[in-house]
């Protein structure tokens, strides 16, 4: 149990960590179990990258906008993470985290213990979620939301990278800062892939 517990604290915060510095230490080996790709993919999602674009300004400026959508499904959390980037470069990032709560398609059997596994997620995600709350406010470039629709938690986080402070991230959520720039579209979609990430739109 504690275990999970560690892991859908990592899943709770996973947008923020994309939406604060792209995620990001380099995996060179694939996970050993679904969960554990899970935990990886969501908290390192926006990927990892070695050096900085070599693209230009001027070449980013005339590049027409492109939107790729990448999604991860595992038991009941779903990652979706969105690129908008010009050229070999992501300005804007939105992640969006759902974890449902819904226990209709348990068996009855498990049914309570699932309630019971369920109710510490959601302990979890509301904790983690007041913690980010109080050390992000009003940070030009970084949305943070969370809601609740029915059974599900759904957590958006979104990051201009154009006008991001993000020494700022960095100093609010100290993880993050010995991740690599987030913004090399071509890296962020291998390292993606890597994840278990489909590109879905």
């Amino acid at each position: 149990m504690n275990t999970k517990i560690k892991q859908l604290t990592l899943l709770a915060s996973a947008g923020f960590l994309l939406a604060a510095c792209g995620q990001g230490k380099k995996e060179e080996s694939t996970q050993a179990t679904t969960q554990a790709q899970t935990t990886q993919a969501t908290t390192q999602a926006q990927a990892t990258t070695t050096a900085p674009t070599k693209t230009t300004k001027a070449a980013q400026s005339d590049a027409n906008e492109v939107k790729t959508v990448y999604q991860l499904v595992n038991t009941n959390v779903t990652t979706k993470l969105t690129l908008y980037s010009k050229g070999n470069i992501i300005e804007r990032t939105i992640t969006e985290v759902i974890t449902d709560f819904s226990v209709d398609n348990i068996p009855e059997a498990s049914r309570e213990a699932v309630k019971q596994s369920y109710e510490i997620q959601k302990s979890v995600l509301e904790q983690t979620y007041g913690d980010l709350k109080n050390k992000i406010t009003e940070l030009k470039g970084f949305k943070f939301d969370s809601k609740k629709e029915g059974d599900k938690y759904i957590q958006t986080y979104e990051t201009d990278y154009t006008i991001v402070d993000r020494e700022k991230l960095k100093s609010a959520y100290p993880p993050v800062v010995s991740f690599d720039d987030p913004t090399d579209l071509a890296k962020v979609k291998e390292n993606l892939i890597q994840m278990g990430f489909k590109e879905v739109q």
